[in-house]
């Protein structure tokens, strides 16, 4: 039987710095790695506000990244 366990969860802050000469939008994403797997989606968006509240830039995306892995229970030894 194949089983999906977790790996990791990422927090990203996508955030506009303006323009550059161009006239071409420039961002940044902050990837916040290793949150916890119990940490609820009301909690990451609260901690989310309030680093986007410590960068200068306008915040344009909050994203959640999560990694899960496959196992094959018939391949442990």
């Amino acid at each position: 039987m194949i089983k999906r366990y977790f790996e990791q969860r990422n927090l990203i802050l996508e955030v506009n710095l303006g323009t550059d000469k161009n006239g071409k939008s420039v961002s940044r994403k902050y990837n916040f790695r290793n949150i916890r797997p119990n940490a609820t989606d009301t909690s990451i968006h609260a901690v989310a506000v309030a680093i986007s509240k410590l960068i200068p830039f306008p915040t344009d995306a909050i994203s959640i990244v999560e990694q899960q892995g496959l196992l094959d229970d018939s391949m442990e030894a």
